[in-house]
C-alpha cells in the first residue's frame, strides 16, 4: 500500500540546446511538468512562443495513419539525434503528403465509378432476370408505334382477383414468372388507352419496374454480356486496389519517418507550453518518481551547460505532487476502482490491496455460482488480453471468487442440485440464510474498522490532528 515518492525538480540551461534537451530527456519520460511562471520570479522571463508551423501537416498525417496504422515508438537517443535533431523541410513533407492524398483520391474517385458501374449492371441484371426465358429483342418492346409496353410485379392474390376483369380491357397481359407472394408481368396496351390501363393496374398494387435503355437484344443475351462485364469490372477494381496498396507501401518508411518527426515536434511544444525562457537560457520544472532521479541526473551530466536542482515536497510551498501508485502487476488491475473515486495524496495510504482483497472476497460471497462465475472470468479475461481494458482484469479475479464461492454453496448456474456444498446451501435452510446474514454483517464491520485505521494512519501522515481526534473515521470514531 504505497504511493510513489516524488522530487520537485528545476532545470536550467542554454536556449539553443532546449529542443535537443527536452527530446532526449524530457519527452517520453515520466515527469510531470508544471508551468515555470508560477515558481520562478526571474526578471525577463517569457513563456516560449507556440509554433503551429506543422499543425496542419500533422492533423492530415493523422488521416493518413488510418491507411498505414502506424505506432509511435520511443526514440533512443541515437534516434533521436539521427532522426529528430536535424531541422524539417516543410515543403518536402508537404510535397510528399500532397502526393499520397492525391493518390488515393484518384484510386478512390476511381474505385467509387467501378463500383457505381457494377451496381447500376446489377440492377439491370435484377430488372431482366424475370424475362430470361423469353426469346424476344427487348429493344423492340420500346419502340412501338401504336403501343404501350410495362414490367413489373404485383401481389399474387390481386391478381387473381382481378384476371377477369382484365380480360375485358383492351390490354394482353404476360404473366412471367412468379416470386414468393409476387407475380412478374408484363402488359401491352394502345398508346390511346394508356393512362386508363396503368389506373386498373395501379389499384391491384402493380410496381413497375423500369429497365435500362442499355438493354439490346433477348434477356439471356443481356444477363451473360452484362455479367462478363461485371466480372472485368471487378478485376480492374482488384488491381487498382493492389496498385493503390503498393503504392502506399512503395512509401510506408519515409511516411513513418516523417511522421514520428511530427509526432515529436508537436510533443515537444506541448513541453514548450509549461517552460519559460530568457534572452539566453530555458527553465523547466516538475515532479519526477524520486527512484528515477538519479539515472535522470545522470544522462543529463553528458551535456554541458545544464543545471539540475531538486527539492522534496515537503520543502516546496503550496506543493501539489502528482500521484503515481505503486502496485505489482497483480493488483494494478483494481488502481482502475481507486481512481473513480479519487486519488491519495503523496504522503496517504494506497488503498488498492485492501480494495482488491476485499471487493474479491465480497463479489465472491454475494454472487458465488460455478457457473455464472467462470463466464464473468473468461469475458474478463478477453477484454483484459484483447481490449487491454483494466475491467476485464478485475473481473477474472472476481471470477474466479465467485466460482470458488459457488463450489462452497454448491450451485450451478443458480442451481443447487448438481454438486453438494462444501459448506452450506442457502437455499436450503433458513438457518443457513441466517448465517450467511451474520457473516455479512461481521465482514461489513471489518471493513468499517479497517478503513477507519487507515484514514487514521493518512492523518498522522498528512498531520491533521484535528481530523485525527475528532473526525467520525478517526479515533474518535474508532
Amino acid at each position: 500500500m504505497a504511493v510513489e515518492r516524488m522530487k520537485h525538480i528545476r532545470i536550467m540551461g542554454p536556449l539553443g540546446k532546449f529542443d535537443e534537451f527536452a527530446l532526449k530527456f524530457i519527452i517520453n519520460r515520466n515527469i510531470e511538468l508544471e508551468p515555470a511562471y508560477k515558481h520562478l520570479k526571474t526578471p525577463g522571463l517569457i513563456p516560449f512562443a507556440d509554433d503551429n508551423s506543422t499543425d496542419s501537416l500533422l492533423k492530415r498525417m493523422n488521416v493518413l495513419n488510418e491507411w498505414y496504422r502506424v505506432r509511435i515508438r520511443e526514440y533512443d537517443m541515437e534516434t533521436i539525434e539521427r532522426e529528430l535533431l536535424s531541422p524539417l523541410d516543410i515543403n518536402e513533407t508537404e510535397a510528399f503528403i500532397a502526393g499520397i492524398e492525391n493518390r488515393l483520391s484518384e484510386s478512390r474517385k476511381e474505385a467509387e465509378s467501378i463500383k457505381s458501374r457494377i451496381g447500376e449492371m446489377e440492377q439491370v441484371i435484377r430488372q431482366v432476370k424475370p424475362l430470361s426465358h423469353l426469346n424476344i429483342d427487348l429493344d423492340e418492346l420500346f419502340h412501338f408505334s401504336f403501343m404501350k409496353f410495362r414490367f413489373g410485379k404485383a401481389p399474387r392474390d390481386l391478381y387473381n382477383r382481378q384476371k377477369k376483369y382484365l380480360e375485358e380491357l383492351d390490354v394482353i397481359v404476360v404473366p412471367v414468372s412468379e416470386e414468393d407472394e409476387n407475380i412478374w408481368l408484363s402488359y401491352f396496351m394502345p398508346d390511346a388507352v394508356a393512362q386508363e390501363i396503368d389506373n386498373v393496374f395501379a389499384t391491384m398494387g402493380f410496381t413497375r419496374v423500369r429497365i435500362s435503355g442499355e438493354v439490346k437484344g433477348t434477356p439471356r443475351t443481356v444477363i451473360e454480356k452484362m455479367e462478363s462485364e461485371i466480372s472485368e469490372l471487378k478485376e480492374k477494381l482488384e488491381k487498382c486496389r493492389k496498385e493503390t496498396d503498393e503504392y502506399l507501401e512503395s512509401r510506408k518508411d519515409e511516411f513513418e519517418r516523417l511522421y514520428h518527426k511530427l509526432k515529436y515536434f508537436d510533443k515537444l511544444n506541448e513541453v514548450k507550453r509549461f517552460c519559460s525562457r530568457s534572452e539566453e537560457t530555458f527553465f523547466i520544472i516538475g515532479w519526477i518518481p524520486q527512484k528515477e532521479y538519479e539515472s535522470l541526473v545522470k544522462e543529463i551530466n553528458t551535456m554541458d551547460r545544464i543545471v539540475v536542482g531538486c527539492e522534496d515536497p515537503e520543502c516546496v510551498i503550496d506543493a501539489n505532487p502528482p500521484t503515481i501508485m505503486k502496485n505489482s502487476r497483480l493488483l494494478k488491475p483494481f488502481e482502475s476502482l481507486v481512481t473513480m473515486y479519487g486519488l491519495p495524496s503523496a504522503n496517504e495510504l494506497d488503498p488498492t490491496p485492501l480494495l482488491a482483497i476485499t471487493f474479491i472476497l465480497m463479489f465472491g460471497f454475494m454472487f458465488g455460482d460455478v457457473g455464472q462465475g467462470l463466464v464473468i472470468a473468461l469475458l474478463g479475461l478477453v477484454l483484459y488480453k484483447v481490449k487491454k481494458m483494466p475491467l476485464g482484469g478485475v473481473m477474472v479475479y472476481v471470477g474466479i471468487s465467485s466460482v470458488v464461492f459457488g463450489f462452497v454453496y454448491g450451485s450451478v448456474f443458480g442451481n443447487e442440485e448438481i454438486i453438494k456444498p462444501l459448506w452450506l446451501s442457502p437455499l436450503h435452510s433458513k438457518t443457513n440464510i441466517n448465517t450467511i446474514l451474520y457473516i455479512s454483517v461481521g465482514y461489513g464491520a471489518f471493513i468499517i474498522i479497517i478503513t477507519m485505521i487507515a484514514n487514521t494512519i493518512n492523518c498522522i501522515r498528512t498531520r491533521r490532528w484535528g481530523k485525527l481526534l475528532f473526525d467520525k473515521n478517526g479515533l474518535a470514531g474508532l
